[in-house]
């Protein structure tokens, strides 16, 4: 028998699956297979013989572990010497072990700098909840101020005008008949409201101006996002401990710093939100920091414009850096806004447009072309112009609506909508006289006015009755001439057929006839229309007024006086004659 090692590889195969033997048996006949074929192959077959040389068993006989060929195959697999598979083991161990360790170091450090990063967050805020405190506590302290200085003006003024009211009730008061106090016109005396115009703006302006004073203190964004190192209120911002500690600190709590930035802005839009809404002022556009700056100096100039200092106004209008689209478009909004809600100066107004008519910016979407303050301004009066319509439809709206609403919430409503009406029916007036003045300055063309007049007699709704006779009364002297005579005498004959067939209320009918008794009347007004006064103006009207009155008090008391002694005189001769009787009796 051949021994293990000079055997070829065919002896040590199975017959059945031709691969080397898994778990070798030898069946009584000496063939050997792997158990698991011959197993499988008795049982799928009838009869149990033997793959080789079909040799019949009866039964199914016992199968033999074939030790010999189980060593053999032993003795046929490469083996390894044990101390240099240790070798190898152990040195993959030690590259696992020390891997597994620079992770654990790894992690440490991470641990450490979310550590460090949360300590940070605390101080910080920490040191905004401070901040806030302080300056919300100047601010509360600010308001109670101003609220403590215009609860003493108001007071001091009512206390003045009761001590006024007192002196002269105690000055009517007469002690005896006998005992007359001087000659005094009483009718002429009377006791004047004090004045608080401008008390409650006062303070409001000095709160803004301690807000924005807060505002400058508080921390600033860099462009990358994050704070200057310098703090609100003087303090300095430690920087953070390494590298690697500011990346996980800007990693995790990203927004940090603009978010206290947005909280400081919110808190200033706020305030500043209130303090418009007390002046009557409209919202502010959006927009960057220098751009509000711009739009707050517009609003300023605007509330002091006045006839007499119009010309230094316009100078520092002439200052401002109106560059873009986005101001030049906010700067006459704020224009328009002002001038038709005040249309009483609304030639200021449109005397500043006319100066500003020039002024020219790039587009924002192409930066070759240019946009016009004209024509922006005057695309905004067309929108408003046209805006009639969808406030009709709106008013309609909220009428079902009331119609519709339960008993309780009625009152509400119509009280809702009739603000709603009145709000929108000034704009409407306002853009109507500032349309017409900007016609009387050459800004407008005479083929506009003709299309809102036409639009406006095309309707028969008492506001647009109203609205056409106020822009003919403003405008039709310029527009009666030999060229426009046949349309002008068109428009007043619909305006005479309006009055004949009585479609609108009684009011609309006087406000026609007057506005065709002013053509009649060749434009000439039967009162002058008056408009802003200059301070001189004012002045000059308060010294003749006030001359007026001293002329009325001397009148009164020169005709008193005569009076006086007129009764005296008769008193006098009345004395005598009865003297002279009781000397005859005697």
């Amino acid at each position: 028998m051949a021994s293990a090692t000079s055997c070829s590889e065919e002896d040590f195969s199975c017959s059945i699956c031709l691969d080397v033997f898994n778990s070798p048996v030898s069946t009584p006949c000496g063939h050997n297979f792997c158990r698991t074929c011959i197993t499988t192959f008795w049982d799928d077959q009838a009869q149990y013989k033997c793959p080789v040389c079909n040799a019949l068993f009866h039964t199914r006989p016992d199968l033999q572990v074939n030790t010999f060929i189980s060593e053999g195959l032993h003795r046929s697999h490469p083996v390894v010497p044990l101390k240099e598979e240790y070798e190898v083991k152990t040195a993959q161990l030690g590259k696992i072990e020390a891997e597994v360790q620079q992770m654990i170091e790894e992690r440490q450090r991470k641990i450490q700098g979310i550590k460090d990063t949360v300590d940070r967050i605390k101080a910080d805020a920490d040191r905004e909840l401070a901040d806030g405190v302080q300056v919300l506590t100047a601010l509360k302290h600010c308001v109670e101020k101003y609220q403590d200085d215009l609860n003493q003006t108001v007071k001091e003024k009512l206390k003045s005008t009761e001590k006024e009211a007192e002196g002269l009730i105690k000055e009517q008061t007469f002690r005896s008949l006998k005992n007359p106090p001087p000659t005094r016109d009483w009718t002429m005396v009377e006791v004047l409201p004090p004045s608080y115009v401008g008390t409650l703006k006062r303070s409001l302006e000095q709160l803004e101006e301690t807000l924005d004073i807060e505002m400058k203190k508080l921390p600033d964004l860099k462009p990358d996002g994050k704070k200057s190192s310098t703090h609100g209120h003087g303090r300095a911002t430690p920087p953070p401990a390494g590298e690697g500690a500011t990346q996980d600190h800007h990693q995790h709590v990203p927004g940090q710093g603009r978010a206290a930035e947005q909280g400081g802005a919110g808190l200033e839009a706020d305030v500043k939100k209130a303090t418009r809404a007390g002046r009557g002022e409209p919202e502010e556009p959006a927009g960057d920091l220098k751009t509000q700056e711009l739009f707050k100096r517009v609003r300023s100039l605007l509330n002091k414009l006045t006839p007499q200092i119009f010309k230094p106004v316009m100078k520092q209008v002439f200052e401002l850096q109106i560059d873009t689209e986005e101001r030049l478009k906010g700067v006459t909004d704020l224009i328009f806004e002002k001038a038709i809600s005040e249309p009483n100066f609304s030639v200021a107004y449109t005397n500043m447009c006319r100066c500003l008519m020039g002024l020219k910016v790039p587009t924002t979407d192409n930066p070759c072309q240019t946009l016009n303050f004209r024509k922006m301004l005057l695309n905004r009066c067309q929108m408003e112009f046209e805006k009639g319509n969808d406030n009709e439809k709106l008013f309609e709206k909220k009428q079902k609506e009331l119609d519709t609403a339960s008993e309780g919430e009625k009152q509400k409503l119509k009280d809702t909508l009739e603000e709603a009406k009145d709000k929108a029916h000034r704009r409407r007036l306002g853009n109507i006289e500032f349309i017409g003045g900007l016609f009387k300055l050459k800004m407008l063309t005479e083929h506009i006015m003709h299309d809102c007049i036409v639009k406006l007699l095309k309707k028969h709704d008492e506001e647009s009755v109203e609205c056409l006779c106020w822009l003919i009364s403003n405008i039709g002297k310029d527009l009666d001439h030999w060229k426009a005579k046949p349309r002008m005498d068109q428009y007043f004959n619909m305006m005479g057929n309006i009055i004949k067939e009585r479609k609108t209320a009684s009011r609309s009918h006087f406000i026609l006839q007057d506005v065709l008794d002013l053509r009649r009347n060749l434009w000439v007004p039967r009162h002058g229309k008056q408009g802003p006064k200059t301070i001189d103006q004012i002045h000059k009207d308060v010294e003749l007024e006030e001359h007026r009155e001293q002329m009325k008090v001397q009148q009164a008391i020169l005709s008193k006086s005569s009076g006086g002694d007129r009764m005296e005189g008769r008193g006098g001769r009345g004395e005598r004659g009865e003297e002279e009787e009781e000397e005859d009796e005697g």
